[in-house]
């Protein structure tokens, strides 16, 4: 009477090997070319510094006369401790934006004083160290573990 371990064909273990090869090494290999590195968005960041001058080389802006998304800003960097905000670059007020990769300087009249305001354009890539190199060397270490069980298949 066969026993019911008997009739279930049980891989070999050079066959589960064979196939955990290939399984691990064709996933380092997928997995870090369908997921891109977390690269952050485009940001703005304003500084705004107090006892200014008006300097005709700048642009000069009355508070009055901007708009609520840039008083926001202004506002933002004004009273914060550090004098700086970032922002999203799509949701940078058109007023003040900045151009790509660039940095704008303003003149802005607020309650007789004038304030700096500098608005610089910040980019982000993907860092070599730490998210090009392992997905390479995620990519290339599956490609061998997955060379070397298509090996083993072919061999054996």
């Amino acid at each position: 009477m066969r026993t019911l371990e008997s009739a279930v064909m049980a891989p070999s273990r050079s066959t589960a090997l064979t196939a955990a090869l290939l399984f691990v090494g064709l996933s380092l290999v997928v997995v870090p070319l369908l997921v891109p590195p977390d690269v952050p968005d485009d940001r703005v960041a304003y500084a705004v510094e107090a006892d200014w001058s008006d300097y005709q080389n700048h642009p000069n802006r009355a508070y009055g006369n901007l708009s609520a998304d840039a008083r926001a800003v202004f506002d933002a960097a004004r009273t914060n401790g550090s004098g700086r905000v970032n922002v999203s670059y799509g949701d940078a007020p058109e007023a003040i934006r900045p151009p790509r990769e660039g940095i704008d300087v303003w003149d802005v009249r607020y309650e007789g004083s004038y304030y700096l305001l500098e608005g610089r354009h910040l980019t982000y890539e993907a860092d070599f160290g730490t998210q090009i190199l392992p997905r390479a060397a995620a990519v290339a270490c599956g490609a061998v573990l997955a060379l070397v069980g298509a090996f083993r298949t072919v061999v054996r």
